[in-house]
């Protein structure tokens, strides 16, 4: 993964930062100021419902109102004398049927220099956002070793799932 682009001490860091780990498909750990890039890593651990020693809580995908099913915008690269210009548009056909109209959303990548890589990166975005179920529970300590952007397979029968993939996006302690 690379990211290209200047910045200016100006800038708003944490919108620098989310720039830079989009122009790879990664995500931001804040609580150790590292950044992780999009690159796929087997599952690290296997959960289960029975791990659950407190709440759980779900979400069964984006909300209606904030999906899109293609991604316009701008980058800055050499083939446009690194001025802001935009780049063909990313849409997913099947999507635009699903959904009965066209939804986009706008997204400029500023460190992403190659027409091939923002193609790439508009897809991932698309596909990610249809596939956003997310769970958040209280695991017991077998839970304890995972970091931010690991992924775990979770088995649940309430929840009708078995060894469906989550990726760890946050973590918190309590006692």
């Amino acid at each position: 993964y690379t990211l290209n682009g200047t910045v200016t001490a100006d800038q708003d860091q944490r919108q620098v930062l989310d720039k830079m780990a989009q122009s790879m498909a990664g995500t931001i750990v804040g609580t150790t100021w590292g950044i992780t890039a999009g690159k796929y890593v087997a599952p690290v651990m296997a959960l289960s419902q029975s791990d659950i020693v407190g709440s759980l809580s779900y979400t069964a995908g984006t909300p209606e109102a904030d999906l899109f099913n293609g991604v316009k915008g701008q980058y800055i690269g050499a083939a446009n004398n690194y001025v802001a210009t935009d780049f063909a548009p990313y849409q997913n056909a099947a999507y635009v049927s699903a959904d009965g109209a066209e939804l986009w959303t706008d997204m400029d990548f500023l460190f992403t220099d190659e027409k091939q890589r923002i193609h790439n990166l508009a897809r991932i975005y698309t596909e990610d956002q249809r596939n956003a179920f997310t769970l958040q529970a209280d695991f017991s300590y077998k839970a304890w070793s995972l970091t931010i952007g690991q992924r775990v397979p979770f088995t649940s029968a309430f929840m009708g799932q078995s060894s469906k993939i989550y990726r760890v996006m946050a973590k918190s302690y309590s006692i």
